[in-house]
């Protein structure tokens, strides 16, 4: 931590704005103070919440977590994205998607963005809704993917897909595997490609989207059963 308020050079915390080619973990920092900021419901009262998190020479970094962690109601139907074979990163962005919990610009409105479009389309207000399911973008996305698995049916909202998923998907076939693991592939890897362009200025392609979901699919399936020839 010494090493990155060196790197802020006398500018405060809360003033500094993280540049295309800032490392991950400045980046990482930032976002946790703006999702402080969300969860506490503005700078003064995030400042101030922070100052109360102190104690001596100790910072309380639990108390930060605290406030950061969502205390909702258990859903059932969440556990078919926390399984052994699907990547701990893939489900748990998805577990902060059901739960509003990542940092899309329509929680960002204390910012005053200028622009608060999709990165991908352009054409409208960026949110969780619209990023996965509302997006032109991720519509021929999520077209390609179920095409590839044979699902028909189409997805409109993050919560929806989950409970259907878990329901038609539920048991232990090369099927039901293949589809937990590319739709939480899916979510993760539109989350990610979002992140290149607002971080890094990249181009993320829909096919690049697809072929890195169908890689992980593939990679994990043959890790599950080698001998196993598979035809999706």
């Amino acid at each position: 931590m010494g090493t990155f308020f060196f790197y802020l050079k006398g500018t405060s915390i809360w003033d500094f704005v993280p540049k295309h080619g800032d490392s991950y973990l400045i980046k990482e920092i930032v976002k946790i103070r703006n999702d402080l900021v969300v969860a506490l419901g503005g700078w003064d009262r995030a400042i101030d919440g922070l100052s109360r998190f102190v104690v001596g020479n100790k910072f309380l970094s639990g108390k930060v977590y605290d406030v950061l962690r969502v205390a909702r109601v258990k859903k059932p139907w969440m556990s078919c994205v926390w399984k052994h074979f699907i990547p701990p990163k893939h489900s748990f962005t998805v577990w902060l998607a059901s739960r509003g919990r990542l940092t899309t610009k329509d929680r960002l409105t204390f910012l005053n963005l200028d622009d608060v479009s999709c990165y991908f389309c352009r054409s409208s207000p960026e949110s969780i809704g619209h990023i996965f399911f509302g997006c032109s973008f991720t519509t021929v996305v999520w077209a390609e993917i179920r095409k590839w698995l044979g699902v028909a049916r189409d997805m409109s909202t993050l919560a929806s897909a989950i409970k259907w998923i878990k329901k038609k998907f539920k048991g232990c076939r090369v099927k039901d595997r293949v589809v937990r693991i590319a739709f939480s592939s899916t979510i993760f890897e539109v989350w990610a490609a979002r992140n290149v362009i607002n971080f890094d200025g990249g181009n993320v392609s829909t096919q690049d989207i697809i072929a890195r979901v169908k890689t992980t699919a593939y990679r994990i399936l043959y890790k599950l059963n080698p001998h196993f020839r598979f035809t999706f």
